[in-house]
């Protein structure tokens, strides 16, 4: 037979055995001895006889001890006394042939040193192994059989070959090692696999193997016994749980069972089933969330995570703090609570009639507007009430006038109110804005949404008489849900 490619032969027994690992076959006893057997009951298809009878080729005279059982040298005939397949028998030099399944090999400790002897390549063939080393015959100078390893299955020995030197029911393949390199083995053809001698049970030759399944796998051995081989040693792998075990064997005991998915816990297993997530001494978890030391409440700037005080809850401050209010000042902690104070106008207080501001007098043949002011509306009931006198001159005409700007996303209305000097009720007109009665007055309202501007103006007649001489009172309130701390900006005068 000419040497044969690995990745281009059938599937063969070294294929066989990966294929039905793969498919669990390694799971039972049953199967897996059934698996380890060859077609014919021998390991090389045949009875277990070394073949040998007669003349071998090239000439070789077999001695009729030829494959007798020996203990050394002086028990057999030739002297010669090589490693067999069921041990110890007597061999033959050669120089070059010699009878079937057997080669003519250069053996340690003839004399002369290079003289060469028969020896048997089924001694150790599919034996299994565990290293090269399990696979050298006994006394074969520079033996290249190799240990073969078959995934979970196990290792197996074979034998180097070239073209037409692999026993019966043997092929010559290419096999790939460990270490990478490719060398010519001879392995079972056909399909077969490798089985154990009924002379090598108790012997100790062993091969690791190993089961495998989604969460991982466990390495076991197996050897052979008086039934053959036998099954792996190795556990079926399972998912780690907290039990003290190395459940995936991966080689880590309780590896991940008690994470809880938390960066600030130290996750540990007691072996017994228990799990403890201690808190790292410079964390804090609250509401199920890790909070570094000093970190400080996202919704309260007066709370902040101190490990030293709780590392469950919020550690209230004191001090300083930011209550997020543009509109405030002087921010500091109160019963865990930021309170700020809000930034008053220099008008207030003003919030009513009573305490309106006091602004220029104002003649009605004054340009408008006579003066501005500058103020804020901020927080829940707030307003501002201003007032100022207002003559009626000679040669001139009276028209109390007030105009509004209001800050982008707030909504200011406003209001005029006139009190005639005489202590008369005033008729009242709106020559901008709209009337209104309020607050014991009369006077006109403008109530444009949004930030839109405010325009106010009276034409008024006070009923004591030709003097319309009064005070104007001018209220600016809030009309939207929502305050801004912006300026507004207020004209007022007679237009």
């Amino acid at each position: 037979m000419s040497p044969t490619s690995w990745t281009s032969h059938s599937l063969g027994f070294w294929g066989l055995v990966g294929a039905l690992v793969a498919s669990g076959c390694s799971s039972s006893e049953g199967t897996e001895r059934a698996f380890a057997s060859g077609p014919e009951g021998g390991i090389d298809g045949s009875s277990g006889s070394s073949g040998a009878s007669g003349a071998g080729g090239g000439g070789f005279e077999v001695p009729p001890d030829f494959g007798n059982p020996c203990s050394s040298g002086p028990d057999c005939s030739s002297g010669v006394c090589v490693e067999g397949p069921d041990g110890s028998v007597c061999s033959a030099p050669c120089e070059g042939s010699c009878p079937d399944d057997h080669e003519c090999v250069k053996l340690e400790g003839l004399s002369p040193p290079d003289a060469h002897a028969c020896v048997s390549q089924l001694a150790r063939l599919c034996r299994p192994c565990k290293s090269d080393a399990d696979c050298q015959r006994e006394g074969v100078a520079q033996d290249g059989s190799r240990c073969i390893p078959r995934g979970d299955f196990g290792s197996y020995c074979g034998i180097p070959c070239s073209s037409d030197s692999c026993p019966d029911s043997y092929a010559c393949d290419e096999v790939k090692l460990p270490s990478g390199v490719s060398v010519f083995q001879c392995v079972p053809e056909g399909g077969r696999s490798c089985d154990c001698r009924d002379s090598w049970a108790g012997q100790g030759m062993e091969t690791t193997c190993s089961v495998s399944n989604s969460n991982g796998s466990c390495s076991g051995t197996r050897s052979c016994d008086a039934d053959g081989l036998t099954t792996c040693t190795a556990a079926t792998p399972g998912a780690e749980v907290c039990d003290g075990a190395d459940n995936d064997c991966d080689g880590a005991v309780d590896n991940g069972t008690c994470s809880d998915g938390l960066a600030c816990t130290a996750d540990s297993c007691d072996g017994i089933g228990a799990c403890s997530n201690p808190i790292d001494a410079s964390s804090c978890l609250i509401d199920g969330a890790c909070v570094s030391s000093g970190d400080v409440n996202p919704a309260n700037s007066c709370q902040s995570c101190e490990p030293a005080s709780s590392q469950t809850d919020w550690t209230v401050k004191t001090g300083a703090c930011d209550d997020g209010d543009a509109c405030t000042t002087g921010d500091t902690c109160v019963d865990g609570l930021c309170v700020g104070e809000i930034e008053q106008d220099t008008y207030e207080p003003n919030d009513g009639q009573s305490t309106a501001a006091s602004l220029l007098a104002v003649s009605d043949c004054d340009d408008f507007p006579k003066g501005s002011v500058s103020a804020t509306l901020y927080g829940a009931g707030d307003e501002d009430w201003f007032r100022y006198p207002l003559s009626d001159d000679y040669l001139c005409f009276i028209y109390p006038r007030a105009t509004l700007t209001v800050p982008a996303g707030a909504n200011h209305d406003l209001c005029v109110y006139f009190v005639c000097e005489d202590g008369s009720t005033p008729s009242v007109d709106c020559s901008a804005g709209q009337p209104s009665e309020g607050f014991g007055m009369s006077g006109c309202c403008a109530t444009n949404d949004g930030p839109a501007a405010e325009n106010v103006k009276l034409n008024h007649t006070c009923a004591g008489g030709s003097d319309d001489s009064g005070t104007a009172f001018v209220r600016v309130f809030n009309a939207g849900a929502s305050y801004s701390c912006e300026s507004y900006t207020l004209q007022y005068g007679d237009d």
